[in-house]
Protein backbone atom coordinates (compact mmCIF):
# COMPACT_ATOMS: atom_id res chain seq x y z
CA UNK A 1 0.00 0.00 0.00
CA UNK A 2 1.26 3.47 -0.92
CA UNK A 3 0.83 5.80 2.06
CA UNK A 4 1.24 9.02 0.06
CA UNK A 5 -2.06 10.57 -1.11
CA UNK A 6 -2.89 10.96 -4.80
CA UNK A 7 -5.45 13.74 -5.28
CA UNK A 8 -7.46 13.66 -8.50
CA UNK A 9 -8.58 16.98 -10.01
CA UNK A 10 -11.73 15.90 -11.83
CA UNK A 11 -14.43 17.55 -13.87
CA UNK A 12 -15.74 18.20 -17.38
CA UNK A 13 -13.72 19.88 -20.14
CA UNK A 14 -13.08 23.63 -19.84
CA UNK A 15 -13.99 23.80 -16.15
CA UNK A 16 -10.51 25.05 -15.24
CA UNK A 17 -8.83 21.83 -14.05
CA UNK A 18 -5.43 22.49 -15.63
CA UNK A 19 -5.41 26.11 -14.47
CA UNK A 20 -6.29 25.01 -10.94
CA UNK A 21 -3.61 22.29 -11.02
CA UNK A 22 -1.01 24.85 -12.08
CA UNK A 23 -1.90 27.27 -9.28
CA UNK A 24 -2.07 24.48 -6.70
CA UNK A 25 1.42 23.57 -7.85
CA UNK A 26 2.62 27.16 -7.42
CA UNK A 27 1.03 27.38 -3.96
CA UNK A 28 2.57 24.11 -2.78
CA UNK A 29 6.02 25.13 -3.98
CA UNK A 30 5.79 28.44 -2.13
CA UNK A 31 4.85 26.60 1.06
CA UNK A 32 7.71 24.10 0.44
CA UNK A 33 5.25 21.22 0.42
CA UNK A 34 6.64 18.06 -1.23
CA UNK A 35 4.48 16.91 -4.15
CA UNK A 36 4.31 15.65 -7.72
CA UNK A 37 2.06 17.13 -10.40
CA UNK A 38 1.08 14.45 -12.90
CA UNK A 39 -0.80 15.46 -16.05
CA UNK A 40 -2.14 12.34 -17.71
CA UNK A 41 -4.04 13.60 -20.76
CA UNK A 42 -2.36 13.28 -24.16
CA UNK A 43 -3.46 16.82 -25.07
CA UNK A 44 -3.02 18.46 -21.68
CA UNK A 45 -1.20 21.71 -21.07
CA UNK A 46 1.21 22.50 -18.31
CA UNK A 47 4.80 23.08 -17.33
CA UNK A 48 7.82 20.85 -17.25
CA UNK A 49 9.17 20.57 -13.72
CA UNK A 50 12.47 19.23 -12.40
CA UNK A 51 12.82 15.88 -10.68
CA UNK A 52 13.42 16.33 -7.01
CA UNK A 53 12.41 15.37 -3.53
CA UNK A 54 10.34 18.56 -3.23
CA UNK A 55 8.54 19.10 -6.48
CA UNK A 56 8.27 17.20 -9.67
CA UNK A 57 6.02 17.61 -12.55
CA UNK A 58 5.32 16.21 -15.93
CA UNK A 59 3.57 18.31 -18.53
CA UNK A 60 4.39 18.47 -22.22
CA UNK A 61 2.12 20.13 -24.72
CA UNK A 62 1.20 17.18 -26.90
CA UNK A 63 -1.77 16.25 -29.05
CA UNK A 64 -2.94 12.68 -29.12
CA UNK A 65 -5.35 10.06 -27.84
CA UNK A 66 -5.51 7.86 -24.78
CA UNK A 67 -3.72 4.68 -25.72
CA UNK A 68 -3.50 1.47 -23.68
CA UNK A 69 0.19 2.25 -23.11
CA UNK A 70 -0.57 5.79 -21.86
CA UNK A 71 -3.24 4.51 -19.47
CA UNK A 72 -1.00 1.74 -18.15
CA UNK A 73 1.94 4.10 -17.59
CA UNK A 74 -0.24 6.73 -15.92
CA UNK A 75 -1.73 4.10 -13.64
CA UNK A 76 1.73 2.80 -12.78
CA UNK A 77 3.02 6.31 -12.06
CA UNK A 78 0.21 6.86 -9.56
CA UNK A 79 0.54 3.47 -7.87
CA UNK A 80 4.32 3.84 -7.55
CA UNK A 81 4.38 7.51 -6.50
CA UNK A 82 7.25 8.51 -4.25
CA UNK A 83 5.67 11.75 -3.01
CA UNK A 84 2.14 13.11 -2.50
CA UNK A 85 0.64 13.59 -5.95
CA UNK A 86 -1.78 15.85 -7.82
CA UNK A 87 -3.36 14.13 -10.84
CA UNK A 88 -4.87 16.15 -13.69
CA UNK A 89 -7.01 14.06 -16.04
CA UNK A 90 -9.27 14.47 -19.05
CA UNK A 91 -12.86 15.62 -18.86
CA UNK A 92 -14.58 12.62 -20.46
CA UNK A 93 -13.16 9.37 -19.03
CA UNK A 94 -14.19 6.21 -20.85
CA UNK A 95 -13.62 2.49 -20.43
CA UNK A 96 -10.15 1.63 -19.17
CA UNK A 97 -9.41 5.31 -18.47
CA UNK A 98 -11.22 4.78 -15.16
CA UNK A 99 -8.18 2.81 -14.04
CA UNK A 100 -6.42 6.18 -13.69
CA UNK A 101 -9.20 7.49 -11.43
CA UNK A 102 -9.27 4.37 -9.26
CA UNK A 103 -5.50 4.54 -8.73
CA UNK A 104 -5.98 7.83 -6.81
CA UNK A 105 -7.00 8.28 -3.15
CA UNK A 106 -8.79 11.68 -2.98
CA UNK A 107 -10.69 13.93 -5.37
CA UNK A 108 -11.42 17.61 -5.96
CA UNK A 109 -14.39 17.97 -8.35
CA UNK A 110 -14.89 21.02 -10.56
CA UNK A 111 -18.19 21.43 -12.40
CA UNK A 112 -20.18 24.20 -14.10
CA UNK A 113 -23.73 22.86 -14.05
CA UNK A 114 -25.64 20.58 -11.73
CA UNK A 115 -25.96 18.08 -14.57
CA UNK A 116 -22.18 17.91 -14.82
CA UNK A 117 -21.89 17.48 -11.07
CA UNK A 118 -24.41 14.64 -11.03
CA UNK A 119 -22.66 12.86 -13.91
CA UNK A 120 -19.25 13.13 -12.30
CA UNK A 121 -20.46 12.15 -8.85
CA UNK A 122 -22.03 9.05 -10.35
CA UNK A 123 -18.67 8.15 -11.90
CA UNK A 124 -16.78 8.93 -8.70
CA UNK A 125 -19.06 6.75 -6.59
CA UNK A 126 -17.59 3.73 -8.37
CA UNK A 127 -14.02 4.69 -7.41
CA UNK A 128 -14.17 4.97 -3.62
CA UNK A 129 -12.15 8.22 -3.64
CA UNK A 130 -12.31 10.49 -0.58
CA UNK A 131 -13.83 13.87 -1.57
CA UNK A 132 -11.96 17.03 -0.57
CA UNK A 133 -14.08 19.62 -2.39
CA UNK A 134 -17.02 19.99 -4.79
CA UNK A 135 -16.59 23.35 -6.52
CA UNK A 136 -18.80 25.07 -9.04
CA UNK A 137 -16.51 26.86 -11.51
CA UNK A 138 -17.78 30.29 -12.54
CA UNK A 139 -15.17 32.15 -14.55
CA UNK A 140 -16.62 35.65 -14.10
CA UNK A 141 -18.62 35.20 -10.90
CA UNK A 142 -17.77 35.68 -7.24
CA UNK A 143 -16.35 33.17 -4.80
CA UNK A 144 -18.71 31.61 -2.28
CA UNK A 145 -18.20 28.99 0.41
CA UNK A 146 -21.31 27.01 1.29
CA UNK A 147 -19.66 24.44 3.54
CA UNK A 148 -16.15 23.86 4.86
CA UNK A 149 -16.78 21.30 7.60
CA UNK A 150 -15.72 18.05 6.00
CA UNK A 151 -16.10 18.35 2.24
CA UNK A 152 -15.60 21.93 1.02
CA UNK A 153 -18.46 23.13 -1.21
CA UNK A 154 -18.87 26.43 -2.94
CA UNK A 155 -18.14 28.56 -6.00
CA UNK A 156 -14.63 29.12 -7.32
CA UNK A 157 -14.19 31.94 -9.79
CA UNK A 158 -11.39 33.40 -11.84
CA UNK A 159 -9.80 30.21 -13.18
CA UNK A 160 -8.76 32.09 -16.29
CA UNK A 161 -5.73 30.91 -18.23
CA UNK A 162 -4.43 34.41 -18.95
CA UNK A 163 -5.68 36.54 -16.05
CA UNK A 164 -6.51 34.31 -13.07
CA UNK A 165 -8.26 35.71 -9.98
CA UNK A 166 -7.58 33.46 -7.03
CA UNK A 167 -9.95 34.22 -4.16
CA UNK A 168 -11.01 32.78 -0.83
CA UNK A 169 -12.30 29.48 -2.23
CA UNK A 170 -9.02 28.66 -3.94
CA UNK A 171 -6.97 29.49 -0.86
CA UNK A 172 -9.23 27.46 1.45
CA UNK A 173 -8.89 24.38 -0.77
CA UNK A 174 -5.15 24.98 -1.25
CA UNK A 175 -4.64 25.11 2.52
CA UNK A 176 -6.61 21.88 2.93
CA UNK A 177 -4.52 20.27 0.20
CA UNK A 178 -1.25 21.41 1.79
CA UNK A 179 -2.44 19.86 5.07
CA UNK A 180 -3.11 16.53 3.37
CA UNK A 181 0.34 16.70 1.73
CA UNK A 182 2.10 17.73 4.95
CA UNK A 183 4.80 15.10 5.29
CA UNK A 184 7.96 16.24 7.08
CA UNK A 185 10.83 16.56 4.57
CA UNK A 186 13.07 14.63 6.96
CA UNK A 187 10.60 11.73 6.90
CA UNK A 188 10.50 11.70 3.10
CA UNK A 189 14.29 11.94 2.84
CA UNK A 190 14.78 9.07 5.29
CA UNK A 191 12.19 6.97 3.45
CA UNK A 192 13.86 7.49 0.10
CA UNK A 193 17.43 7.03 1.32
CA UNK A 194 16.52 3.82 3.14
CA UNK A 195 15.74 2.31 -0.25
CA UNK A 196 19.02 3.42 -1.87
CA UNK A 197 21.19 0.69 -3.45
CA UNK A 198 23.33 -0.89 -0.76
CA UNK A 199 26.31 -1.38 -3.07
CA UNK A 200 26.66 2.36 -3.81
CA UNK A 201 27.77 5.50 -1.98
CA UNK A 202 24.75 7.78 -1.63
CA UNK A 203 25.28 11.43 -2.62
CA UNK A 204 22.53 13.88 -1.60
CA UNK A 205 22.63 16.91 -3.90
CA UNK A 206 21.50 19.36 -1.19
CA UNK A 207 24.32 18.17 1.09
CA UNK A 208 26.76 18.45 -1.80
CA UNK A 209 25.53 21.97 -2.59
CA UNK A 210 25.84 23.08 1.01
CA UNK A 211 29.34 21.60 1.31
CA UNK A 212 30.78 23.36 -1.74
CA UNK A 213 28.94 26.65 -1.19
CA UNK A 214 26.27 26.71 -3.90
CA UNK A 215 24.15 29.87 -3.37
CA UNK A 216 20.55 29.42 -2.27
CA UNK A 217 17.35 31.45 -2.57
CA UNK A 218 13.64 30.78 -1.99
CA UNK A 219 13.61 28.38 -4.95
CA UNK A 220 16.46 26.27 -3.60
CA UNK A 221 20.10 25.92 -4.58
CA UNK A 222 21.16 27.78 -7.71
CA UNK A 223 23.80 25.71 -9.47
CA UNK A 224 26.33 27.31 -11.83
CA UNK A 225 28.64 25.42 -14.21
CA UNK A 226 31.61 26.82 -12.31
CA UNK A 227 30.70 24.46 -9.46
CA UNK A 228 31.04 21.27 -11.51
CA UNK A 229 34.71 20.70 -10.72
CA UNK A 230 34.10 21.32 -7.01
CA UNK A 231 31.24 18.81 -7.04
CA UNK A 232 33.32 16.18 -8.83
CA UNK A 233 36.21 16.62 -6.40
CA UNK A 234 33.83 15.97 -3.50
CA UNK A 235 32.51 12.66 -4.90
CA UNK A 236 33.56 9.33 -3.40
CA UNK A 237 36.17 7.56 -5.51
CA UNK A 238 36.36 3.99 -6.65
CA UNK A 239 32.77 2.95 -5.93
CA UNK A 240 29.30 3.09 -7.47
CA UNK A 241 27.35 6.31 -6.80
CA UNK A 242 23.65 6.74 -5.98
CA UNK A 243 22.61 10.37 -6.63
CA UNK A 244 19.55 11.85 -4.93
CA UNK A 245 17.89 15.26 -5.15
CA UNK A 246 17.23 18.28 -7.28
CA UNK A 247 19.82 19.55 -9.71
CA UNK A 248 20.33 20.53 -13.37
CA UNK A 249 20.53 17.72 -15.88
CA UNK A 250 24.13 18.69 -16.72
CA UNK A 251 25.09 18.02 -13.09
CA UNK A 252 23.49 14.59 -13.27
CA UNK A 253 25.28 13.83 -16.54
CA UNK A 254 28.65 15.07 -15.25
CA UNK A 255 28.43 12.93 -12.09
CA UNK A 256 27.20 9.92 -14.08
CA UNK A 257 30.27 10.19 -16.31
CA UNK A 258 32.60 10.72 -13.34
CA UNK A 259 31.35 7.46 -11.79
CA UNK A 260 32.63 5.41 -14.75
CA UNK A 261 33.53 2.56 -14.89
CA UNK A 262 31.41 1.93 -11.80
CA UNK A 263 27.62 1.84 -11.69
CA UNK A 264 25.61 5.02 -11.34
CA UNK A 265 22.12 5.13 -9.80
CA UNK A 266 19.72 8.05 -9.54
CA UNK A 267 16.40 8.66 -7.85
CA UNK A 268 13.54 9.41 -10.25
CA UNK A 269 10.69 10.79 -8.13
CA UNK A 270 8.18 10.81 -10.97
CA UNK A 271 7.97 7.11 -11.71
CA UNK A 272 10.78 4.76 -10.97
CA UNK A 273 12.47 5.61 -7.67
CA UNK A 274 16.04 4.30 -7.55
CA UNK A 275 17.12 3.23 -11.01
CA UNK A 276 20.05 2.63 -13.31
CA UNK A 277 20.15 4.72 -16.50
CA UNK A 278 19.06 2.55 -19.41
CA UNK A 279 21.62 1.21 -21.88
CA UNK A 280 22.27 3.15 -25.08
CA UNK A 281 22.32 1.27 -28.40
CA UNK A 282 24.48 3.30 -30.78
CA UNK A 283 24.23 3.47 -34.59
CA UNK A 284 20.76 1.96 -34.43
CA UNK A 285 18.58 2.25 -37.54
CA UNK A 286 15.32 1.66 -35.67
CA UNK A 287 13.54 4.59 -34.04
CA UNK A 288 12.94 4.80 -30.31
CA UNK A 289 9.18 4.69 -29.52
CA UNK A 290 9.37 7.46 -26.91
CA UNK A 291 12.33 9.60 -28.00
CA UNK A 292 13.30 11.26 -31.27
CA UNK A 293 16.80 12.52 -32.06
CA UNK A 294 17.94 15.15 -34.53
CA UNK A 295 21.61 15.64 -35.38
CA UNK A 296 22.88 19.04 -36.50
CA UNK A 297 26.28 20.58 -37.09
CA UNK A 298 27.28 23.20 -34.55
CA UNK A 299 30.20 25.62 -34.39
CA UNK A 300 31.47 23.58 -31.43
CA UNK A 301 30.97 20.22 -33.16
CA UNK A 302 27.71 18.28 -33.34
CA UNK A 303 24.42 19.01 -31.59
CA UNK A 304 22.13 16.12 -30.67
CA UNK A 305 18.61 17.44 -30.10
CA UNK A 306 16.42 15.24 -27.89
CA UNK A 307 12.64 15.27 -28.38
CA UNK A 308 10.31 13.43 -26.00
CA UNK A 309 7.39 12.15 -28.08
CA UNK A 310 5.65 10.32 -25.25
CA UNK A 311 4.21 11.81 -22.08
CA UNK A 312 5.50 8.90 -19.98
CA UNK A 313 9.03 7.96 -20.91
CA UNK A 314 10.07 4.45 -19.91
CA UNK A 315 13.72 3.49 -19.36
CA UNK A 316 13.91 1.04 -22.23
CA UNK A 317 17.20 0.90 -24.16
CA UNK A 318 17.81 4.23 -25.89
CA UNK A 319 18.18 3.72 -29.65
CA UNK A 320 20.64 6.31 -30.93
CA UNK A 321 21.05 7.01 -34.67
CA UNK A 322 24.40 7.02 -36.43
CA UNK A 323 26.32 10.20 -35.52
CA UNK A 324 28.81 11.75 -37.97
CA UNK A 325 32.45 11.86 -36.85
CA UNK A 326 33.28 14.80 -34.58
CA UNK A 327 35.45 15.63 -31.61
CA UNK A 328 32.75 17.49 -29.68
CA UNK A 329 29.05 16.90 -29.04
CA UNK A 330 26.29 19.00 -27.44
CA UNK A 331 23.20 17.36 -25.91
CA UNK A 332 20.11 19.56 -26.04
CA UNK A 333 16.40 19.16 -25.30
CA UNK A 334 13.79 18.46 -22.64
CA UNK A 335 14.31 15.04 -21.11
CA UNK A 336 14.56 13.49 -17.63
CA UNK A 337 17.88 13.37 -15.83
CA UNK A 338 18.14 9.62 -16.44
CA UNK A 339 18.17 10.21 -20.21
CA UNK A 340 21.06 12.67 -19.89
CA UNK A 341 22.88 10.35 -17.50
CA UNK A 342 22.52 7.43 -19.91
CA UNK A 343 23.66 9.44 -22.94
CA UNK A 344 26.54 11.00 -21.03
CA UNK A 345 27.92 7.66 -19.88
CA UNK A 346 27.56 6.11 -23.33
CA UNK A 347 28.95 9.02 -25.38
CA UNK A 348 31.73 10.45 -23.19
CA UNK A 349 34.28 7.80 -24.23
CA UNK A 350 33.74 8.71 -27.91
CA UNK A 351 34.22 12.51 -27.73
CA UNK A 352 36.97 14.84 -26.58
CA UNK A 353 34.36 17.32 -25.36
CA UNK A 354 30.79 16.64 -24.26
CA UNK A 355 28.43 19.47 -23.37
CA UNK A 356 24.80 19.92 -22.26
CA UNK A 357 22.88 23.00 -23.36
CA UNK A 358 21.47 25.06 -20.47
CA UNK A 359 18.66 27.47 -21.49
CA UNK A 360 19.23 29.55 -18.35
CA UNK A 361 22.68 30.59 -19.58
CA UNK A 362 21.84 30.08 -23.26
CA UNK A 363 25.13 28.24 -23.51
CA UNK A 364 26.30 24.63 -23.62
CA UNK A 365 27.92 23.49 -20.36
CA UNK A 366 31.07 21.36 -20.54
CA UNK A 367 30.55 18.12 -18.61
CA UNK A 368 33.42 16.03 -19.99
CA UNK A 369 36.80 16.81 -21.52
CA UNK A 370 39.83 19.11 -21.18
CA UNK A 371 39.03 22.28 -19.31
CA UNK A 372 36.46 20.68 -17.01
CA UNK A 373 38.88 20.99 -14.10
CA UNK A 374 38.82 24.75 -14.65
CA UNK A 375 35.30 25.10 -13.21
CA UNK A 376 32.89 23.78 -15.81
CA UNK A 377 33.36 25.94 -18.86
CA UNK A 378 30.39 27.32 -20.70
Amino acid sequence: MNLFPAVLIAGPPHAGKSVMAYHFSTYLKKTKTPFILLRTTPDGEGDWFLESEQDVGIALRQKGKFSPQLIARAERAIHHRHLPMLVDIGGRPQGTQFRILRACTHVILLYRTQTERQQWQAWLETTGLIPIAYLQSDLYGEDAIWSQDGVIEGVISGLDRRQPRLGKTFHLVAERLAGIFDYPPQHILARHLSAAPKNAETVVIDTLAQTIGVPQDHRGYWWHPQQISLALDWLPEGSPIALYGRGPVWLYAAIAIAALPHQFYLFDARHFGWMLPPPVVMNESHKHPDLAFEVKKDELGLRLNIHAISRFLHPDPILLPLLPPASALILDGKAPAWVYAALGRALAPHYDHLRVYDPRFQQPVLIHGPGLANAGSL
